[in-house]
């Protein structure tokens, strides 16, 4: 009869010791962008593309890059004003994309500009 309580006394502060016990938090990996939508039409002479934007894709800045299907950046994209329903028209600053490539976010820290500049 003493035994049971004692028992279950030492089994519960054995469970409450463990829960006191910190672990070592791995830092959450970033999750990747978000695919924005696809490369539709390309005018190298002009510098310009037509996006074709998924029915969920919100622009979170003006700066875009898109990716073959190996995942290589492809052209960095500023999205202009030059948008009817889930078209886009954005202007290519550096690289070329292709038709059918994928079209993301730029992350935030490389579109930051640096002060004066």
């Amino acid at each position: 009869m003493f035994f049971r309580p004692v028992f279950l006394l030492c089994a519960a502060g054995g469970l409450l010791a463990g829960c006191g016990t910190t672990r070592q938090s791995i830092p959450p990996e970033p999750l990747p962008a978000p695919v924005l939508g696809t490369v539709l039409h390309v005018d190298s002479a002009q510098d310009l593309a037509v996006v074709s934007l998924q029915s969920n894709a919100r622009l979170a800045g003006p700066f875009l890059y898109s990716r073959n299907p190996a995942l290589r950046e492809t052209a960095r994209l500023e999205a202009g004003a030059q948008r009817r329903g889930r078209m886009l028209g954005v202007r290519i600053l550096s690289g070329l994309p292709n038709p059918g490539d994928e079209v993301l976010a730029a992350p935030k820290e490389e579109t930051e500009e640096e002060p004066g500049a």
